[in-house]
């Protein structure tokens, strides 16, 4: 089997929204980094299912338009240093489409680009990503516009790319961090495991009482059982830190030293906010 075969594949999905934009642009610095080959796949929308674009004159204009906006973003995967770029044109409902060919043609993950505009109970408001994350057997990467792009931090010295796994005891963190190897796993990243102590307060260092000594003893071995976990999936660089303050907050400000956040499936007020906040990619593992 040769490199080629063995390399991550990312299947991004595109439209002529400027979310969708951002989604090309980092995916693109993702896989300059580690070397994940990208398809670009649009959806021409329509109420039936189609394995092959319909041999009618009906959808030429639609799929010109469609060619043209691949062709374009093509050329800007390429200029934020992608090497390995595919793209394709599909015809069906987008969401059943999406999850189809990323699961027929054995894609690692997902990336789709979002509003980001979150609640409490429905995070993307019924949005195309909304459902993709709510039905994809895959890890998805969603990705939400924010005012200032930002360069994707790297490891100091050894220029890894750098995972945060948010854990704590749920079986939706278990999966998060056996999805990070499916994610990041064929790439040679460096993954922190990180647990909030939750509390309505921010603490640069956790309290030295014997509550929170409790708490911390409980976090440490939570820790210790997601690094046992990961280093069985073949993660080898990985580090664990325990924080204490509100839990999006938390996250969020360990996140900025990070290009992502990976995080198990668990509806909920953290993912509504999360979506709504967070400086950096979501990677979300049913």
């Amino acid at each position: 089997m040769n490199e080629k075969e063995t390399m991550a594949k990312a299947l991004v999905a595109v439209d002529e929204s400027a979310h969708s934009e951002r989604a090309v642009i980092l995916a693109a610095r993702f896989a300059k980094e580690t070397g994940v080959s990208l398809t670009l796949l649009h959806v021409i929308d329509d109420i039936k299912s189609y394995k092959e674009l319909p041999d009618d004159l009906a959808y030429k204009p639609k799929t010109d338009k469609a060619k043209e906006l691949l062709h374009r973003f093509k050329k800007l995967a390429e200029a934020n240093g992608a090497t390995d770029v595919q793209t394709m044109i599909a015809v069906g409902p987008v969401t059943e489409e999406i999850i189809r060919i990323g699961e027929e043609n054995d894609f690692d993950y997902l990336v789709v680009g979002t509003r980001g505009f979150g609640t409490f109970k429905r995070f993307f408001l019924g949005s195309v990503a909304d459902k993709v994350v709510r039905n994809a057997h895959l890890p998805v990467v969603v990705i939400r516009p924010i005012e200032k792009e930002k360069r994707i931090p790297l490891e100091k010295g050894d220029k890894k790319m750098r995972l945060l796994v948010a854990v704590d005891d749920s079986k939706a963190s278990e999966k998060s961090v056996l999805g990070t190897s499916q994610f990041a796993g064929k790439a040679d990243v460096h993954i922190t495991l990180l647990h909030v102590l939750e509390d309505v307060v921010h603490y640069d260092e956790i309290p030295d009482t014997y509550v929170y000594n409790l708490r911390k003893a409980e976090a440490e071995k939570i820790l210790n059982k997601a690094k046992a976990i990961a280093e069985a999936m073949g993660i080898k660089d990985i580090d664990t830190k325990i924080v204490a303050g509100p839990v999006v907050e938390e996250i969020n400000r360990e996140l900025k030293d990070h290009a992502s956040v990976v995080l198990g499936w668990k509806d909920g007020n953290v993912f509504g906010k999360l979506i709504s906040t967070a400086p950096r990619p979501i990677v979300i593992i049913r």
